[in-house]
């Protein structure tokens, strides 16, 4: 993701880029500090991400302007634990409901994966590559 850094540890972000889709406009995570979130306190725990796996995408996402009305739904919690996603299942395994991470295809009508299909390359190799999810 060029020109794109860590809003954490001020890296360079290769690999999957995490974009704040709350009321920063314009807050990013590489996967090694996104994956602290649940226990760190540098960003709003209420906040969802859109997940960009290549560059295009947030080319993609660049050209288009995000904005959110009212406050998003709460994605993770730093006193109740995990999430549970009532009646959504992962569509990459038998998962159901979701706990945790939600990954939502932001492209898809109904398309969500569990955050161990999100990580797995087998898994994500057999949806559209091209797609966006939105972590909740």
């Amino acid at each position: 993701h060029p020109h794109v850094y860590c809003d954490h540890c001020s890296g360079p972000i290769r690999g999957i880029r995490y974009k704040c889709a709350g009321a920063c406009a314009d807050y990013d995570l590489c996967e090694k500090c996104n994956d602290k979130l649940p226990a760190a306190k540098f960003h709003p725990l209420d906040h969802m991400f859109l997940v960009l796996r290549d560059p295009v995408q947030s080319a993609l996402l660049e050209s288009v302007s995000l904005t959110a009305s009212g406050p998003l739904p709460r994605s993770r919690s730093a006193t109740t634990g995990p999430k549970t996603h009532a009646a959504v299942a992962c569509d990459g395994c038998p998962v159901n409901p979701i706990v945790g991470r939600r990954y939502k295809c932001a492209m898809c009508p109904n398309f969500d994966f569990c955050e161990a299909c999100m990580g797995n390359k087998d898994t994500m190799d057999k949806h559209d590559d091209g797609h966006i999810f939105v972590q909740i």
